[in-house]
This record gives structure tokens, C-alpha cells and sequence, in this order.
């Protein structure tokens, strides 16, 4: 999803977009558009570089705001929160190197579908080569 249709969509929802908010929200998703899996400090870390006002608390609740709409994941990795664009696909945390791959898997969502479930997120912790 693209950083305006989020933004339109919050907008939709009755929910203020602050400077903050527009911010973070940027912020997230120039991350992910990168491919990458921010985690929350990084992302509070980028966002007070460019607001130093802008408090942990902020960032946090803007997320779960995100999160609770799905427009994001979140998972826990070390006791660090990474967040990553929606959409289902598996994600393998190499244990040994701390490395996080994306897969696409239909099989492996066809097996959740057939139990009835509808994974928000999948996480595989693995030994990687």
C-alpha cells in the first residue's frame, strides 16, 4: 500500500494527521519500501532526528494505530518489536545470524486457510545457510 492511501485512509477514519503523525507514518514506510523490518526504536530514532520533540510514546501509539487498522504487522524478535508491511507472507528469522528473509508461500497459507485460520503474520525462527 502506498504512503498516500495510508494517509487517506486515517484521514477517512476521523483521525488527525498531525505533522507527527504524517511523519512517522513516512518514516515507516520509506522503511519498508526499502524492504527492510524497523524496529520501533529505529523508527523513534529517525523520527527525532528530523522532531526533536517528538516522544517514544507518540511513535508507539501511532504504530499500534497502524497496526490495529492493518496496515502493518509487528512481531517480537530478542524482545525488540519489528514492524512489516501487511500482507501475508512468512517471515524467517535466521537465528544464527539474526538475518530476517520474506517468502511468499501460498501452500503454507492454503494450510492455515483449510484449519480456518486467517494468519495476520507468520514467523519461523530457523538455522539459515
Amino acid at each position: 500500500m502506498k504512503l498516500e492511501d495510508v494517509l487517506r485512509g486515517l484521514r477517512e477514519r476521523g483521525l488527525r494527521l498531525t505533522r507527527q503523525r504524517r511523519e512517522i507514518v513516512r518514516i515507516l514506510y520509506e522503511r519498508l519500501a526499502r524492504g527492510g523490518h524497523p524496529t520501533l526504536d529505529e523508527i523513534y530514532r529517525e523520527a527525532k532526528e528530523r522532531m526533536p520533540r517528538i516522544s517514544l510514546g507518540t511513535v508507539y501509539s501511532t504504530l499500534k494505530v497502524l497496526e490495529k487498522l492493518g496496515y502493518i504487522v509487528a512481531f517480537q524478535i530478542g524482545g525488540k518489536t519489528h514492524i512489516d508491511r501487511s500482507g501475508l507472507h512468512v517471515n524467517i528469522i535466521c537465528e544464527d545470524s539474526g538475518e530476517i528473509r520474506e517468502i511468499a508461500d501460498q501452500e503454507l497459507v492454503n494450510a492455515f486457510t483449510k484449519e480456518g485460520a486467517k494468519p495476520l503474520s507468520i514467523v519461523v525462527r530457523a538455522r539459515c545457510q
